[in-house]
């Protein structure tokens, strides 16, 4: 591609970018979630629609628009109001989290318009975001709703695990976590284990939370939980047999033809 049609894509987006949000836009969709839940995909209206909740006014589209007098009483009246965590968690999580993360949020939203109340209105008093994970998943009561008999005991295990491990991963370091997810391909695909024990355990932790939810789906993987299980209470020599084991099972199944 040219430089020069690059540089009028650029110019394009950006003028897509700074098109102005309608306020009939705007209360369609701030209609639409205080009914159903559900945000908008197009990212800049749901970000409009939060704002409108969160400060009652409409987003700021134009600067020379601005009434700074009024912007800073609505700084000081919002500072006088008694803050909610959890819902600000959510609303973060529904516009910036990565794609599950997202879904989750907003199926909070979602589930709180099927019971017949307004999103917009939620209070969640005496939650506070978790220090690890996301609010969405907590207040779902995800993983702990897909743990399905016989595997209690060993869910409850597994999830001990993964809090220790939430607590000695490097959370603000993006270069570890880009290698982690390319250790995980490289582990379900060629059965190459990473050299960082750190990397390994983790991996092994999602790939049995994965087997749990496709258990509670109804699947058969009662071979994957019993290796996972096997290497998750192995040490020593057998702890590295039982980990050959389960590397075997998963590039065969992740390498299966459909």
């Amino acid at each position: 591609m040219s430089t020069q049609r690059k540089k009028r894509l650029h110019e394009v987006a950006g003028s897509l970018r700074s098109v102005p949000i309608s306020k009939a836009a705007l209360r369609r969709a701030l209609d639409t979630f205080q009914r159903t839940g559900e945000l908008p995909d197009d990212l800049p209206l749901a970000r409009a629609v939060v704002t409108r909740i969160q400060t009652g006014r409409d987003p700021i589209t134009d600067i020379r628009q601005v009434d700074w007098a009024a912007l800073f009483r609505d700084a000081e009246n919002k500072a006088e109001q008694p803050s909610d965590p959890m819902q600000d968690a959510l609303y973060e999580e529904a516009i910036w989290g990565p794609e599950e993360v997202r879904w989750a949020a907003r199926e909070v939203f979602r589930t709180l318009a099927r019971a017949g109340l307004d999103p917009s209105q939620a209070t969640w008093e005496g939650w506070t975001p978790p220090a690890y994970g996301s609010a969405g998943f907590e207040l779902l009561e995800f993983p702990r709703r897909i743990v399905r008999p016989p595997y209690k005991r060993q869910a409850a295990r597994l999830f001990r695990r993964i809090d220790r491990l939430r607590k000695r991963l490097p959370h603000r370091n993006r270069a570890w976590f880009a290698a982690f997810f390319r250790a995980i391909d490289d582990f379900q695909y060629y059965g190459e284990r990473p050299e960082d024990d750190l990397m390994l355990d983790s991996i092994l932790a999602l790939g049995e939370l994965s087997m749990l939810g496709r258990h509670a789906a109804g699947e058969d993987v009662t071979e994957f939980l019993a290796a996972f299980d096997a290497a998750a209470r192995a040490s020593g020599p057998t702890r590295g047999e039982a980990i050959a084991r389960l590397t075997q099972l998963t590039v065969a199944d992740t390498n299966e033809g459909p």
